[in-house]
């Protein structure tokens, strides 16, 4: 596939259910980094303390985590559509629900809505991506669906900085409502049923694969220190004078 002449990959890439599947990660990532980015400011402008910010993306992070390794595996017998629509719901219904949250203590606990919300897509997402690709193109239909992610991680903050400064917090929630509203859409175009079945009368799930423990670890030194970017570094730029 190309666009103004540059390559943008094989049509075995772009597949309609990998192209949902890019479509779902850029929207889960929109939603909540450009939430994850205003979100310090208003636990500040109801009173909160900096310990009360980092709470907030524990919970978030910690709720994911415990649902990732067992998401995968519902991916596996389920498919990937009914697993992906209680976490869209949860992002909705958390969203409508930060309009009312008014102390900080409320919106930490409405975090365990996004982290909900994210196990439940953004996982079903990948899964989806390395199953329904061709062995020959796998990486490059995984490679796009980190690309995407990628780009709405970038996306996000500027946006949200647009969102707040023409209707604050309030429309920020309204765009992640959007953001719900558009998943829900997405996830229709989805297979009904899993690709396979085999993994139906496999092993029983386990929450630890000793040979996943090299490429997450990789993973987490990769990522680790995110959440005090997101937590912070706009807090402290504001501090020193920056708009």
């Amino acid at each position: 596939m190309r666009v103004l002449g540059f390559a943008l990959g094989s049509a075995a890439a772009f597949t309609p259910t990998l192209v949902a599947c890019y479509l779902i990660t850029f929207a889960i990532h929109v939603g909540s980094v450009s939430l994850n980015t205003l979100l310090p400011f208003h636990v500040v402008a109801l009173g909160g303390s900096r310990m009360q910010i980092g709470l907030l993306f524990s919970v978030a992070t910690i709720v994911s985590m415990v649902l990732r390794p067992t998401v995968g595996g519902w991916v596996d017998r389920f498919g990937a559509r009914p697993v992906i629509a209680p976490g869209v719901v949860a992002l909705g219904l958390t969203s409508v629900a930060l309009h009312f949250a008014a102390t900080p203590e409320a919106l930490i606990a409405l975090m365990i809505g996004i982290g909900l919300a994210n196990g439940l897509i953004s996982t079903p997402g990948s899964v989806l991506t390395a199953i329904s690709s061709p062995a020959t193109h796998r990486g490059e239909a995984l490679g796009t669906y980190y690309l995407a992610s990628s780009l709405a991680i970038a996306l996000g903050p500027p946006l949200a900085f647009g969102l707040r400064a023409v209707g604050g917090m309030a429309l920020q929630f309204v765009a992640v409502t959007v953001v719900a509203l558009i998943l829900a859409a997405l996830i229709v175009r989805l297979p009904r049923t899993a690709p396979t079945r085999a993994a139906v009368a496999g092993p029983r799930l386990r929450l630890l694969s000793v040979r996943a423990l090299p490429v997450s670890g990789a993973l987490v030194l990769a990522t680790l220190g995110h959440s005090s970017v997101y937590g912070f570094l706009p807090l402290y730029a504001v501090s020193r004078g920056q708009g």
